[in-house]
């Protein structure tokens, strides 16, 4: 009976060849090797796309909770818009009311505010030219500021075109905000004149705004009221100007409205009927600071005319703003134009 151990031995030589034939397993390795590398590379693509995918998620996802985006704002108010809004560059070169759709201020209330004038809530600049007679200079040097204690008074909010919200402490203007806060009022004032001159059923000649009006320079053209002009109906309007020397410590500053008596438009006429408008050279005199009294008069042609002050302590009037066109009032005039200031 032949040896258990060598019959074993000789039935797995011929199972396993000593030399075994590896052709077909070197083929197979490099297939399995190929289609691990292309396995390889896809898992390696999939990742990078799952990690930058993932990555701009949770970026995304952060800035969210970092920076909320901002919801555009239909208007302005103290409580809600601008509480966390920032400070935004405007362009230069273009008027206000070409980016922005309304002005807020919201005053401080607590006791440490240095401003002790008042407010009502919610009460915005939004039209033109009210929103082009703002302007914010940044804090820089404060030569010619007023005499005022420093601090916190009130924080400005800008209504952008595009809904977005902007939001500057006085703190960050020039002269403590006191500059920007007059024209505030000032335009503020302005704005709820012609509001109400909506709503008067008069027929006597409105306030308009003056905040867009400019002295004309000399011209050469003749004057343009000639002697015996007469006026059939005449308002006479004292307009607040907002004064950079001045700490402002009031509300809005309105428009004073005053229509002149039969009396009074006879004095005016009585002055054209001497001499009409004149192109006398006028010497150089100081512009009315605090406020300007302006006469929208109607001739008895039905023309429209206005008579601005030229200077805020004479008798001299311009005609439609020209330089070289004015009229010096009486004396008894000028004290009735006088008693409409403050």
């Amino acid at each position: 009976m032949p040896d258990l151990e060598v019959v074993l031995r000789e039935g797995m030589r011929q199972a396993v060849p000593d030399h075994p034939d590896t052709s077909g397993l070197a083929q197979g390795a490099r297939r399995y090797a190929a289609r691990s590398r292309r396995a390889r590379k896809v898992t390696a693509a999939v990742l990078a796309v799952a990690v930058v995918a993932g990555g701009l998620a949770t970026a995304e996802s952060f800035r969210n909770r970092a920076l909320p985006p901002a919801h555009p704002v239909e208007h302005l108010d103290c409580e809600g818009a601008g509480s966390h809004a920032g400070p935004v560059r405007l362009a230069a070169g273009l008027p206000l009311s070409a980016q922005v759709r309304e002005v807020l201020v919201c005053p401080d209330r607590t006791p440490q505010s240095v401003w002790p004038g008042f407010l009502h809530e919610d009460q915005p600049v939004s039209g033109a030219p009210q929103l082009d007679y703002l302007t914010f200079e940044p804090r820089g040097s404060q030569a010619g500021c007023a005499s005022a204690r420093p601090g916190h008074s009130y924080r400005l909010l800008l209504l952008l075109g595009d809904g977005r919200v902007s939001a500057t402490d006085n703190t960050q203007l020039r002269c403590n905000g006191w500059p920007a806060l007059d024209r505030y009022l000032v335009a503020l004032g302005d704005q709820a004149a012609l509001e109400r001159a909506e709503r008067l059923g008069d027929p006597f000649p409105r306030c308009t705004s003056v905040l867009h009006a400019q002295v004309r320079p000399a011209s050469g053209r003749p004057p343009s009221l000639a002697k015996g002009t007469t006026f059939g109906q005449a308002t006479a309007c004292y307009h607040p100007l907002a004064d950079p020397h001045r700490q402002p410590a009031s509300d809005a500053l309105v428009v004073v409205r005053g229509v002149l008596s039969d009396l009074q438009l006879a004095v005016l006429d009585a002055e054209l009927a001497r001499h009409g408008s004149s192109n006398r050279a006028r010497r150089p005199c100081p512009a009315p600071v605090e406020g300007m009294v302006v006469i929208h008069a109607v001739t008895s042609e039905g023309r429209a005319v206005t008579l601005s002050q030229a200077c805020e302590d004479t008798a001299t009037v311009l005609v439609d703003w020209r330089a070289d066109d004015t009229i010096d009032l009486g004396p008894a005039l000028l004290q009735v134009l006088g008693d409409l200031g403050p």
